[in-house]
């Protein structure tokens, strides 16, 4: 495990070294846009499933997790032409959707 491997993929890392040694780092994490959290929740309470569909890693799973309560379906490292495809099913099964 790297040392910068707990953190999501939208983060930007600083070494600090000394000499030829690491002795610490600072992550600076990107935060999702803000008001997701009552998005999610807004359409929860309102009987909509959520899926996400994001061409981020999965790194950032938990996060998205922690911001909903419940079920949610998470795809990550989604093309633009896959996400189309994931949207095309996804309608079929009657979900609305929305992408990153």
């Amino acid at each position: 495990m790297g040392l910068n491997a707990a953190f999501p993929s939208k983060s930007m890392v600083v070494y600090v070294k000394c000499g030829n040694q690491i002795k610490g780092q600072f992550n600076f994490i990107k935060p999702f846009r803000n008001g997701i959290q009552n998005i999610f929740q807004a359409l929860q309470s309102a009987g909509y499933s959520l899926v996400v569909l994001s061409g981020d890693h999965s790194t950032e799973k938990s996060i998205i997790e922690n911001l909903v309560d419940g079920q949610i379906e998470i795809y990550f490292q989604q093309t633009p032409s896959g996400k189309k495809k994931k949207m095309e099913a996804l309608q079929n099964r009657s979900l609305v959707s929305a992408e990153d």
